[in-house]
């Protein structure tokens, strides 16, 4: 076989191998509740939606403040989306969430995400059978409570496009640039003929 037909060959595998690989990028496009999200009603389950078809190999963790796992989690699979069903709701915390999932390309990806659960307690009053004489309530200055750093997931989805976009730019200037290479070597063998 000729050396240009060789390079022929290499540059037809290139253009049809590697644009594949570029488009295989599986992600988590979004999640129930959200990345560093403040919850305030009670959490019995999280969902997360992939930009792929995730396989029943996949799996999820949820670690409390501590650091600490918490048992007892259902997980639930439908197409693009995993589902982790808890026993029971979550008591105030910081919790992470780490998955790992093999993606419909069958390339395993993971990831992990934080958010805060501040559910208010409300007390129910007790009956009582004493008569109370009426006192003059104060209320008490409420707790202050920091977010946790926030970010927006428009913006990490924005930029993790924009990073795809540029991912995708740089290999297709590669291909560019490799192919004009072929072109001028099989120019310069076919005057050398």
């Amino acid at each position: 076989m000729s050396r240009s037909k060789v390079l022929v060959f290499l540059a037809l595998i290139m253009l049809f191998v590697f644009p594949q690989l570029s488009y295989a990028h599986t992600k988590m496009e979004s999640s129930i509740p959200e990345s560093n999200a403040t919850v305030q009603e009670s959490l019995s389950e999280i969902t997360m939606q992939f930009n792929t078809d995730v396989a029943s190999l996949s799996t999820l963790k949820l670690l409390n403040g501590k650091g600490e796992e918490i048992k007892g989690i259902e997980i639930q699979i439908n197409d693009k989306q995993m589902k982790g069903v808890l026993n029971e709701p979550l008591p105030n915390d910081t919790y992470t969430v780490k998955w790992k999932i093999v993606g419909g390309d069958g390339h395993p990806i993971e990831g992990d995400y934080s958010f805060l659960v501040d559910v208010t307690v409300q007390s129910t009053p007790q009956p009582t059978t004493e008569t109370i004489p009426e006192a003059t309530v104060t209320p008490s200055p409420s707790p202050t409570i920091e977010p946790l750093e926030s970010t927006n997931p428009s913006n990490d989805s924005a930029s993790a496009t924009k990073e795809d976009n540029s991912t995708q730019g740089i290999f297709w200037i590669v291909i560019g640039v490799v192919l004009i290479a072929l072109i001028v070597l099989l120019a310069k063998f076919k005057k050398k003929s």
